[in-house]
């Protein structure tokens, strides 16, 4: 009988101390790119008319394109819940030299009241909306005055 109160008690202390461990390693992850693995690239999505809006507030700092990848460094407040990025376009190119697309990159903060400075970096992959054949395409990025080149 005692055997089983202690089998009883140890397995309790064992599920309580790995439910503990596991929410620590998700407040740890919010918002943050604490993860030794390759950085996630997500996709560009076509959307029929772009947004008047960026949604919640972000400062970008550097756009770099490597390849097919657009690399965008960004800060943004919060650090308590977990920050969503999409980037978004309608594909339609403009007619001038090199060709420009719209894109438009939406943030949701998730409700997120905390107030550390986050700084982040979110990939994006531009295969799927480069235009056909070989040349340049600039990304015009709304409310970013820098050129976004991108050479496939």
């Amino acid at each position: 009988m005692k055997t089983c109160i202690f089998l009883v008690i140890a397995f309790l202390g064992m599920a309580c101390g790995s439910k503990s461990t596991m929410s620590v390693a998700e407040n740890t992850s919010a918002g943050s790119e604490s993860d030794s693995s390759e950085p996630k690239v997500l996709p560009v999505l076509l959307a029929e008319d772009l947004p008047n809006d960026s949604g919640d507030a972000y400062t970008i700092r550097q756009t770099s394109v490597y390849g097919s990848v657009l690399e965008i460094v960004l800060t943004y407040g919060g650090g308590c819940e977990a920050h969503e990025f999409v980037l978004m376009t309608t594909g339609a190119v403009m007619k001038s030299m090199p060709p420009q697309m719209e894109i438009v990159l939406h943030h949701n903060a998730n409700g997120d009241m905390c107030r550390a400075l986050v700084t982040d970096t979110v990939r994006f992959e531009l295969e799927p909306v480069k235009p056909q054949g070989n040349g340049s395409l600039i990304l015009r990025l709304q409310d970013y005055n820098d050129r976004i080149v991108y050479n496939y």
